[in-house]
């Protein structure tokens, strides 16, 4: 992931690969925005990630994540309790490497919602749909229909109380 960031970013932004167990290697308060595209379900526990994120940020600076929708695990891993907080393991046949296994974190919406508002103020939640050119424009136009009806993704925008900047 960090070779595919570098090609699409090129030089306008310094890519790092990091253990989100250690601290974050950034002095307090240096951030306006951090931004982490499905990378939370991959960690057990988010509290010592937020508190990072927390001490990293500028007062009134924004957290935007996306994670799996919890419902979306639940029902494709025909889940007996909802309100568990598990690991899962999947599988992915990927163009480049064959079958490979991924093992991520699954938790309710609660849980989501209350560990980001321990240190967060919430601001938005989105369950994102197609828009309505996604039969049209995607190479998977079968999904439409199905994400129209069953969400596969939550965005969360909070922000760290204080003052803007």
């Amino acid at each position: 992931m960090v070779e595919a960031a570098k090609r699409r970013v090129g030089g306008q932004a310094r890519i790092i690969a990091y253990d989100m167990s250690e601290p974050l290697p950034f002095q307090d308060e240096t951030f306006h925005h951090i931004v982490s595209s499905l990378t939370l379900h991959y960690i057990e526990d988010w509290a010592p990630v937020f508190r990072q994120f927390h001490r990293v940020l500028k007062p009134g600076g924004q957290l935007l994540f996306s994670v799996h929708h919890p419902f979306m695990d639940f029902t494709i891993f025909q889940r007996p309790d909802y309100y568990a907080h598990e690991v899962l393991v999947d599988q992915w046949d990927k163009k480049e490497a064959g079958l490979v296994e991924v093992t991520f974190y699954r938790r309710p919406l609660q849980m989501i919602i209350n560990e980001t508002t321990e240190r967060f103020t919430l601001d938005r939640v989105v369950e994102p749909q197609p828009v309505a050119a996604f039969p049209e424009t995607s190479p998977a136009p079968r999904w439409y229909e199905r994400l129209m009806k069953q969400p596969h993704f939550l965005i969360v925008q909070a922000h760290k109380e204080g003052r803007g900047v």
